[in-house]
């Protein structure tokens, strides 16, 4: 039984041309094309406390496309392990990695009383963090076992409970950037159309932390509708975030310094948290790291503030190749934000590829709003 019929605005494509790339110019409606790579670990993220001579490494990177999503849990799981050894608050500390995990790391440090910091990265603007799209769900990862699965719920339950304290404005120093946000995924199993969909929000649901999917239509208005799942959760507005994160570390004087690190011999204090990301497969020699890769369009819709919900669902088009496993994943980040690919061992070098990718998106996209 349908418990809901929804009518919402459609995402408008009809400017968008899956065939005008070739000629190297972006379309008016289209605001840029973003390729991003996410830091994906085959055995899951590293969230570890080492002690290597007379270092002390605290790791937290590998989360993959979960970066967000699983941000506070990660970083405060993290300051735990490191805080068991009972530190001194005048010792210097180095971040390494200027994204989510290692802005907040830093702010989490200076709050308990650490003022002897430094965050250490390769660069600080454009970084993927500021690129990332906005939907919480821990997803795109690669998890081999139960017992990793439990682990990312229980700090993906610790980052969700500090989300809805940002919310409802009660965090003490988080203000920004969180918003609720329903979101829809495919139930069906057709040759065409919406297919069952794992939306990652499934343990919150179980955990009460989420109400129970509802199962509804949705109705674009055009004569396009899907039969789908309705789910509710946040939507992060990742630029806002990382720029009340890089405000907070003005205020609050932390030392940045752009550099590249290749060995954390190089790193003069004896404490390192390494957030650095893609980066740590060379810099921790961790050959279980991995690219992969995220196609994004940036869209402009001159209807932005009618269109607040997430489309996330594997579907398959009429241009799908009957074993592809695609997906509609639509957010009103900025202007509109179309994508995505979740593409392994690809660091996004090849332009026609990428360019193949960029059509493939359009084409399902039009067929799924009907636009």
């Amino acid at each position: 039984m349908l418990n809901f019929h929804t009518q919402l605005t459609p995402v408008d494509l009809s400017a968008l041309d899956p065939d005008s790339f070739a000629t190297g110019t972006l379309p008016d409606s289209l605001a840029g094309i973003d390729i991003g790579i996410r830091p994906c670990r085959s055995n899951g993220p590293n969230i570890s406390a080492v002690e290597s001579g007379q270092k002390l490494l605290i790791h937290n990177y590998g989360h993959g496309g979960a970066g967000w999503s699983l941000s506070h849990g990660s970083v405060l799981h993290a300051l735990s392990l490191f805080e068991d050894r009972h530190c001194r608050r005048s010792s210097p500390i180095t971040i390494i990695g200027a994204g989510v995990m290692g802005l907040l790391t830093s702010l989490y440090l200076y709050e308990r009383g650490y003022r002897n910091l430094e965050i250490v990265a390769r660069e600080f603007e454009g970084i993927t963090s500021c690129r990332s799209t906005g939907y919480y769900a821990p997803l795109a990862m690669s998890l081999n076992s139960d017992k990793q699965q439990a682990f990312i719920n229980d700090i993906g339950f610790t980052t969700f409970t500090t989300f809805q304290a940002i919310q409802q404005g009660s965090h003490p120093l988080f203000k920004v950037g969180i918003s609720p946000v329903n979101v829809y995924a495919g139930t069906g199993d057709h040759s065409e159309g919406t297919l069952e969909t794992q939306t990652g929000l499934e343990p919150y649901v179980a955990k009460g932390l989420l109400p129970e999917p509802e199962l509804g239509e949705i109705d674009f208005g055009n004569g396009q509708k899907h039969v789908m799942r309705r789910f509710q959760t946040y939507f992060m507005n990742t630029p806002d975030i990382m720029a009340e994160l890089t405000s907070l570390l003005n205020q609050r004087g932390i030392r940045r310094t752009q550099k590249n690190i290749n060995e954390f011999s190089e790193i003069n204090s004896d404490i390192i948290f390494n957030c650095s990301g893609i980066g740590a497969r060379l810099l921790n020699h961790d050959n279980n790291i991995h690219p992969n890769l995220g196609v994004l369009l940036l869209l402009k819709q001159p209807i932005i503030e009618q269109l607040h919900y997430i489309i996330y669902t594997r579907y398959r088009s009429p241009w799908s190749a009957p074993t592809e496993d695609n997906y509609i994943y639509f957010m009103p980040r900025g202007n509109g934000l179309l994508g995505a690919t979740f593409i392994p061992f690809n660091e996004g070098t090849d332009e026609a590829e990428n360019m193949k990718q960029v059509r493939r998106i359009i084409l399902e996209n039009k067929a799924f709003f009907g636009t």
